[in-house]
């Protein structure tokens, strides 16, 4: 191995990024994927025209290559407000190249998009000595001496600047750029990523705002959206505010929803308010099967009972479903009512 001295980095401002009116340059420290030096380079944090964040961007000049054969490596690399990798791009006149300044092909450009976006690559487990090949003694086509498992993790004949890549795409600047997003969290922002359909945007939006009431309708209107796992941290945010209105979405939601409210009520049997078991009672009929013998079992272990509920399941003993008609009759007779 050369002298890791050897290695230029140089970041910078991007002389083009996403549309914006608006933007922050930020200095922050990095540490050299190749060397573990650490670097200050800057970031830009740009912002939409209604000042909403939109994301980040930094220009990056390295060489690839210890021993200096390899070309500069030139490129903008972008992320998203929650630090994920976006794109990266190249100025005119200096393109991505391979082995013998054998420029990527769109083959290439597609594959290293793919590759940089996946956060979980094997890489992750991979130092620059190991894709060097020092320790590792079979040989292929991909960049000299390359560990077999690397194959598939990186672009043929490219795997320094693959490797070097997905360091500085998913390295240590991941956590940084979520702690500038954390400090430009405005409601405005909140809403955005709330209203988004992206998961991550959502999970993060229900994280931060606590019990914040002033995102209730956000949270309400973006319900059917979310996955499982965030429904469940989205009704936990609305139950502190409405258990009410929150029972009453109970049948009139997708049934993921519902099933997810209901299976958080089952686990307060016996601190219930009446209003909120008199609302869950209104919903019986909308109730898938699920809904419905958690509910029931609920109202037993909350030693609740009305006529409006006697009325309700005996209305479903005729179900068309034959597991909600058993249910319901089964509610009869284990209760003795």
């Amino acid at each position: 191995m050369k002298n890791k001295s050897a290695i230029l980095i140089v970041c910078g401002l991007a002389a083009v990024g996403f549309a914006q009116s608006r933007s922050v340059v930020r200095k922050i420290e990095l540490n050299d994927p190749v060397s573990a030096d650490p670097r200050v380079c800057k970031v830009v944090q740009t912002f939409d025209s209604q000042g909403v964040l939109s994301g980040y961007h930094m220009k990056l000049l390295t060489d690839v290559c210890e021993d200096k054969v390899c070309k500069i490596l030139n490129v903008t690399l972008y992320w998203d407000a929650m630090g994920r990798y976006v794109q990266i791009k190249t100025p005119p006149g200096f393109p991505l190249t391979k082995q013998d300044h054998v420029e990527f092909s769109m083959d290439d450009l597609w594959q290293l998009d793919e590759i940089l976006k996946n956060r979980s690559s094997v890489l992750h487990h991979y130092s620059y000595e190991d894709i060097d090949g020092s320790n590792n003694q079979e040989l292929d086509a991909v960049s000299g001496a390359t560990p077999t498992e690397v194959h598939n993790a990186v672009v043929k004949g490219a795997a320094y600047t693959t490797w070097v890549l997905w360091r500085w795409v998913n390295g240590d600047i991941t956590d940084k750029l979520i702690r500038m997003t954390e400090e430009n969290s405005s409601p405005a922002f909140v809403r955005h990523c709330l209203q988004s359909r992206d998961q991550r945007q959502i999970e993060y939006a229900l994280e931060y705002i606590g019990s914040d009431p002033q995102f209730l309708e956000s949270v309400y209107e973006a319900l059917d959206q979310m996955d499982y796992g965030n429904i469940v941290l989205a009704v936990q945010y609305l139950s502190q505010a409405d258990d009410v209105r929150l029972a009453g979405l109970v049948g009139q939601t997708p049934q993921r929803v519902s099933e997810q409210i209901v299976k958080h009520f089952s686990k307060q049997a016996g601190t219930l308010s009446s209003d909120v078991l008199h609302e869950l009672v209104s919903r019986l009929p909308q109730m898938s099967y699920y809904e419905l013998y958690t509910s029931l079992d609920l109202f037993d272990d909350s030693s609740f009972s009305s006529e409006k509920i006697q009325w309700n399941v005996s209305v479903l003993t005729n179900s068309p479903n034959p597991f909600i008609a058993r249910r319901a009759k089964e509610y009869f007779q284990t209760s003795g009512r």
